[in-house]
């Protein structure tokens, strides 16, 4: 008995000697300086340089929404629906500051205020069997007939943006009437100097500039300025070329974003230090692709 529980003996007292050895180069390594920062000092608990916290089962979010949706069942040759969206999602979820007592309550980063969707399918009423166009010749009805428009457009209000990296909110909202590419918001900015930069005549300063140890107290998004809103329309013209029953060769040409529309939902420059601070024109590419026309031949038996 005494021989198994020698080592153990033995083994318990240096366990705790390496527990304490190890836990001291720690606290000499954050205070070995000759001097050291008030900063860290007023830390809780000063012989940390830093504490992550991982999965705690807190934070919460809210979706409050009207929604309505309006359909036009298949009649006439037309089938039609409509969807609209009015929505705001605010999430608690984040610290403003490893100092915050509370968590921030704000936007979320997928808030998309207002959306609609169309989309439909209509058979014109030209040609054989139809209310136009039934009794013309057969090689003019030939031209006329099996003809279809399809489309599906979205209608999009975009999505919050980013609070400026490097900035502090100085009083003023930061959201312009007539917003264009080359000024999504106000840029005005008051620097540590006491002069201001980005300035139209009469504008008063939107930004500061974020000093070293400066708690934040402001949100992570901006809720009155918002990144580029989507419009978009895909459209499909359709030839049904029926030969006998049996047989009918369907030609199609789809056109993605139809109206060719550049969108720039990626939003502007948010770097309160770049020179293309608040512009899209000049420092982002389009967002979407142009308009693409695809054409499509084939034959069903």
């Amino acid at each position: 008995m005494r021989s198994l529980l020698a080592p153990l003996t033995w083994a318990l007292p240096r366990y705790r000697r390496m527990r304490r050895i190890d836990g001291r180069p720690h606290s000499r390594h954050i205070l070995n300086g000759t001097t050291v920062a008030r900063q860290q000092l007023l830390r809780p608990f000063q012989q940390f340089a830093s504490i992550t916290e991982l999965y705690l089962s807190q934070g919460h979010s809210k979706y409050d929404s009207f929604q309505l949706v309006l359909y036009k069942r298949l009649s006439a040759g037309l089938n039609f629906s409509a969807s609209y969206t009015n929505s705001k999602t605010i999430e608690q979820n984040v610290y403003a500051s490893p100092q915050s007592p509370q968590l921030l309550k704000q936007i979320a980063a997928w808030d998309v205020p207002q959306s609609l969707q169309l989309n439909g399918v209509y058979d014109l009423p030209f040609g054989k069997n139809k209310s136009l166009g039934g009794a013309v010749n057969p090689l003019l009805s030939r031209f006329i007939s099996g003809w279809t428009i399809s489309g599906i457009a979205r209608l999009q209000e975009g999505m919050p943006m980013t609070f400026p990296n490097g900035a502090a909110p100085a009083g003023s909202s930061p959201r312009v009437s007539n917003r264009t590419l080359d000024r999504w918001f106000e840029t005005c900015t008051l620097l540590p100097s006491g002069a201001t930069r980005g300035c139209l005549q009469g504008e008063q300063a939107v930004w500061t500039i974020q000093q070293p140890f400066t708690l934040r107290t402001w949100p992570l998004r901006l809720d009155t300025v918002r990144v580029g809103p989507i419009y978009n329309l895909d459209a499909s013209v359709i030839k049904n070329n029926y030969i006998r029953e049996r047989f009918n060769l369907i030609i199609r040409a789809d056109f993605l974003n139809a109206t060719n529309t550049p969108q720039f939902f990626a939003g502007p420059i948010t770097d309160v230090n770049s020179p293309n601070f608040g512009r899209i024109s000049g420092a982002q590419v389009q967002t979407n692709l142009p308009r693409i026309i695809q054409l499509a031949m084939r034959f069903q038996f």
